[in-house]
């Protein structure tokens, strides 16, 4: 009985991949209305966001569904917020790794709102330690809320707002960890615990040769001079910022000699170590820099020939 939510996903060819009409998001006997819906491409799966209303109670509840339409988080879904006599509206999500971010607005009064979301992943579980935060608490109207993946795992939400006047726009960037606001990340932080240091070097050793954008998040991490291969570059990348002060902004480290950039660093290191073995004086000029004591081969000697020289370039 009441309002349901039926969702359907319509293949390029124009043709119904799950039944005729659609498949139910739940069955309870509950109202569902404002439904979004997002898709995951790389798992062919669905999710399907809605309030539940039951009598004067509303709540946001969620489903993901399988490649052929199948309920995968029970068949009434998973409570995102539950049930209260506080109504909620503008309920909406965007995809995220292999879950989604639902929002939502909060009306306590006339005039009084506040912007929520809250972050599962692919069991419908919560992700964040406070399970919903406050994207907004000012109160104040809100409407015409939006919002768009960004950055790694977050989202950025927009709403009119109506704390100054009628006519203002704000928004908020969410952080994969439900934080909010700009995360400052500090290059070379490959293992993201807030300090670059050997430990860096070495989550980038461990990964050396791992296929960047398969869906490995370490793997991907590890790539951090962005060329899509883990390899020693990367250990080079890490080394010349050891120390660097994580959520303050990064300056990339002094240019260095051998890699053209003016200081002689520990990315020369890596410049030299990735060139290991290559054909010396066979017309490849990066394999000529790095062999930079001379002796026809790229090997260690010149890697420590590097190192002893740490420092600005004269």
């Amino acid at each position: 009985g009441g309002l349901q939510c039926h969702a359907q996903r319509i293949l390029a060819d124009g043709t119904e991949q799950f039944g005729h009409n659609g498949v139910e998001v739940s069955v309870s006997p509950a109202d569902r209305t404002m439904p979004a819906v997002s898709f995951n491409p790389a798992t062919d799966e669905t999710f399907v966001v809605w309030r539940e209303e039951s009598g004067v109670q509303f709540g946001v509840y969620g489903q993901k569904l399988s490649a052929d339409g199948a309920r995968q988080w029970t068949d009434t879904g998973r409570m995102i917020a539950p049930l209260s006599s506080t109504e909620l509206v503008q309920v909406g999500q965007v995809q995220r790794a292999d879950g989604a971010i639902a929002f939502w607005v909060e009306t306590l009064s006339f005039g009084n709102q506040r912007v929520h979301a809250a972050r599962v992943d692919t069991d419908g579980d919560y992700v964040w330690t406070s399970e919903t935060v406050y994207v907004s608490s000012v109160a104040s109207s809100n409407s015409r809320l939006m919002g768009a993946a960004v950055g790694d795992d977050g989202a950025i939400l927009i709403w009119s707002d109506g704390r100054d006047d009628a006519n203002d726009i704000y928004g908020q960037n969410i952080n994969s960890d439900g934080t909010l606001g700009v995360l400052l990340v500090c290059d070379g932080d490959a293992n993201g615990d807030g300090l670059v240091d050997p430990l860096d070097s070495g989550f980038v050793l461990a990964r050396f040769g791992c296929m960047v954008g398969e869906g490995d998040p370490n793997c991907d991490s590890a790539d951090q001079n962005g060329d899509g291969t883990v390899d020693p570059l990367d250990s080079g990348y890490v080394l010349a910022r050891f120390g660097c002060p994580v959520g303050t902004g990064d300056d990339d480290c002094d240019a260095a000699d051998q890699n053209g950039d003016g200081a002689v660093d520990p990315l020369d290191s890596g410049f030299v170590l990735a060139r290991f073995g290559c054909p010396v004086g066979t017309g490849d000029p990066s394999c000529d820099a790095a062999d930079v004591n001379g002796d026809g081969a790229v090997d260690p000697l010149d890697s420590g020939f590097v190192l002893a020289r740490f420092g600005p370039c004269d």
